[in-house]
């Protein structure tokens, strides 16, 4: 029985291996018949005119030079210019492109390939519409992504990527999934998808070389163009097509970019050196996310302390898989530990990180700690010095995995944990770079994914997103006059906004009657009954967003947004706006009470709130 079972598995891996060749084979035949096309229609093997003479920058043909099966070392390296004037691009020859069908969708500003008439076309109109039908004889379609891990790791992933495409090569793809504006097209979370281009036989690693800098900036420009990401195109160490690989200081691949989209190539990957791709795919600064990784890597424990809202888990999960990638541990579900902490956990978190210390000391168990422990709201713990007391007798931090946690607000334990823990805090306020622009990147790549999807432009729906971050920090500015800016909201609230105009409508109706407007009520009540009056004359913060509002109003729809009124906070409805003039003693000294009360809560927390030596300084930057 057992020698029938062997047999008929044996026979079901060889019909397995059959089908894979002959799918291979197919594939091998269907790439043969396209290049032997290629070369016939387009002469590549003796065409001086099209591929053997470079376009000088002026359009002409120069000295005629084939690229073939020769050596590479007397060919030029990739230029990456150090800065990427648009001087610079009119100089770049662009590519030659298959002409579009007469059928064409409306203009996308995704597609970056320029049309076949170079010399009439003036350099704006370089942007093309995307077409999926295209005649194959001429071009194929590839998408442009940017590859989020570490440079090292990409050959990996794109093996795996290969033996994904081979398995399903056969397989009908399922329907796209709609976008929901975080990924769209883009299900793959390691790799994010910025544009489509043709390359066709008469593209050359020139015009390759232009298309990749020209679109990775034109990217950058929607999504960052105050340029507070600190990225550029100097931020690319290479990008890959196929088996080809294109960078600074490399010569030219040996055959012709077309002769590296056979197969199942479709995406050309653009990789970011450093902490670029961690920047890109955060969002957050990359002079910060910098600070914070030397922080980790020097130190080995970070807290993220601040207001609800601003970001500080999802800054410390990416923080924790950029780790992980970097050390080339693998699966980050497997590498990354997170523990929730409430009031009632404390000795659980103590337990385990008493497991953990444990298995630090013995030789054998090192591999199988995790890489990154994530402690999700520690303010809820109590004695955090007691809590981490078990980790100073497990030897080295170096030997214990990194500990990241987060704190909504300081607590007296900073000190100490600094001191005999070796933590460093980091501070992320609304009025501060990470979180301060982070919401407006945030909600531009929303659009952005939704526009390369759809293939056409959204100008409505890009003036909503738009406002959003105003109402944000309208709503800060308001919550720091009548209270302070302790009691400020980050924009994780912003960051759900549906991508259609009747749902969004609708959304931040909701939001406002259910979530801001009885938030705002009780935080200003609070703020009287502290400090009094302030602020002069009482205006409702509703009448900003209706003098604001970007969705179309008519009779029959009035934005139906709950009003806050001067009695709903405990202050009377008279207009106060020169009670200030009137009485400036009074003035004076409620503010002197105001700032001796705060002097106060400092001393009786032991100096442990100021944070002034354990928040780094990067924490500041883009703060203005």
């Amino acid at each position: 029985m057992a020698k029938k079972n062997r047999s008929a598995s044996q026979l079901e891996s060889l019909k397995d291996t059959v089908m894979k060749m002959r799918a291979e084979m197919i594939n091998l035949k269907q790439n043969n018949e396209r290049l032997q096309k290629l070369v016939t229609s387009r002469s590549l093997a003796g065409s001086s005119g099209s591929l053997g003479a470079p376009l000088s920058p002026s359009g002409s043909l120069s000295e005629p030079r084939r690229y073939s099966l020769v050596d590479t070392a007397s060919r030029p390296p990739m230029e990456l210019p150090n800065t990427f004037e648009e001087t610079e691009e009119e100089n770049i020859p662009p590519a030659p492109a298959p002409d579009p069908p007469q059928t064409i969708s409306p203009t996308s500003h995704i597609d970056l390939t320029p049309p076949p008439q170079v010399e009439s076309v003036p350099p704006e109109s370089l942007s093309t519409t995307v077409v999926d039908d295209i005649d194959h004889l001429d071009g194929k379609k590839i998408s442009i992504a940017v590859y989020l891990g570490q440079p090292d790791s990409f050959q990996k992933y794109s093996e795996e990527i290969m033996d994904c495409d081979y398995y399903y090569a056969n397989v009908p793809s399922l329907d796209s999934l709609s976008p929901n504006g975080e990924n769209g097209d883009n299900t793959n979370f390691t790799e994010f998808t910025i544009a489509y281009t043709y390359i066709s036989g008469k593209t050359t690693w020139q015009n390759l070389d232009y298309i990749v800098r020209k679109t990775f900036k034109d990217y950058l420009s929607k999504i960052d163009p105050g340029t507070s990401l600190g990225l550029n195109t100097d931020s690319i160490t290479s990008y890959h097509l196929g088996e080809a690989k294109r960078g600074p200081e490399m010569g030219f691949p040996e055959l012709l970019p077309c002769g590296y989209i056979v197969g199942n190539v479709k995406t050309l990957y653009i990789c970011l050196q450093g902490v670029g791709s961690l920047a890109f795919d955060s969002l957050i600064p990359r002079s910060i996310v910098h600070r914070y990784i030397s922080l980790l890597t020097e130190h080995r424990r970070l807290i993220l302390c601040g207001p609800s809202g601003t970001g500080k888990s999802y800054l410390a999960r990416k923080l924790a898989e950029f780790l992980v990638a970097r050390s080339g541990r693998g699966n980050p579900a497997e590498a990354i530990a997170t523990f929730n902490v409430d009031h009632k956990s404390s000795k659980e978190l103590q337990q385990y990180l008493v497991h953990v210390a444990e298995q630090a000391s013995m030789v054998n168990c090192v591999s199988e700690l995790p890489s990154v422990i994530i402690l999700d709201n520690l303010h809820h713990a109590s004695a955090l010095g007691d809590v981490f007391s078990c980790l100073l007798s497990a030897g080295p931090a170096s030997k214990l995995p990194c500990i990241i946690g987060t704190m909504s607000q300081a607590t007296c334990n900073t000190t100490n944990l600094q001191l005999h823990h070796n933590f460093r805090w980091v501070l992320t306020a609304n009025h501060m770079e990470p979180v301060k622009g982070f919401l407006a990147r945030f909600l531009r790549r929303k659009l952005f994914t939704l526009e390369l999807t759809a293939h056409n432009t959204q100008p409505q729906l890009s003036s909503i997103l738009a406002w959003l971050p105003t109402v944000w920090q309208h709503i800060n500015r308001f919550l720091e006059t009548h209270n302070s800016s302790d009691v400020t909201i980050g924009p994780r609230l912003f960051l759900s906004c549906p991508l259609d105009m009747n749902d969004s409508q609708v959304w931040f109706t909701d939001v406002w009657n259910y979530h801001l407007a009885p938030y705002l009520v009780n935080a200003v009540r609070e703020g009287v009954q502290l400090y009094g009056r302030r602020g002069g004359v009482w205006v409702d913060p509703s009448t900003y967003i209706r003098d604001t509002y970007p969705w179309p109003v008519g009779p029959t729809t009035v934005p139906s947004l709950r009003q806050i009124n001067a009695e709903d906070v405990g202050l009377e409805a008279g207009p106060t706006g020169n009670s200030e003039q009137q009485d400036p003693l009074l003035n004076m000294l409620m503010r002197l009470q105001e700032a001796a009360n705060y002097s106060n809560n400092q001393d009786q927390e032991s100096d442990c709130a100021s944070l002034d030596s354990n928040i780094t300084q990067d924490s500041f930057a883009g703060g203005d």
